[in-house]
């Protein structure tokens, strides 16, 4: 049975940890941090629209591991985000230790694949800026 279950738990993470390899490269270090101003940035990395689990994975996987920030969470404690506009979602992060709420956005590209567009926010609401990425391609 222990065996049966590792493999279902494998085969479910595989196919995200597959795409969020592709975000991974897209969202490069240096990259990212020209967009977030500040020193010991506490960051919140919040997906909306449905499709945006692998990239904001990969978002959130390179803002810890390279140091970009001091903190930085998914937004999965705030409940379903989907349909919300920022504004809606900002307010609802806006209560935590955080000093950033980065949004993103997934959306077909052109040739077939995903594009993101990353919005950054303040606690206030106050849009600091924005980037845009595709999967699998550096920023």
């Amino acid at each position: 049975m222990r065996r049966l279950t590792f493999v279902l738990v494998l085969l479910v993470t595989l196919p995200s940890v597959a795409l969020a390899a592709g975000w991974q490269t897209t969202f490069e270090a240096k990259a990212v941090a020209s967009y977030l101003k500040g020193a010991n940035l506490k960051v919140m990395v919040a997906g909306a629209g449905g499709r945006e689990a692998a990239a904001v994975t990969a978002l959130t996987r390179t803002l810890r591991d390279a140091g970009v920030v001091s903190m930085a969470i998914p937004a999965d404690g705030l409940g379903k985000l989907d349909g919300l506009e920022d504004a809606a979602i900002v307010k609802k992060a806006a209560k935590l230790p955080i000093d950033r709420i980065l949004v993103v956005r997934v959306f077909p590209s052109r040739d077939g694949g995903d594009s993101a567009v990353v919005s950054v926010y303040d606690k206030s609401g106050t849009v600091l800026g924005a980037f845009t990425g595709i999967a699998g391609e550096p920023m």
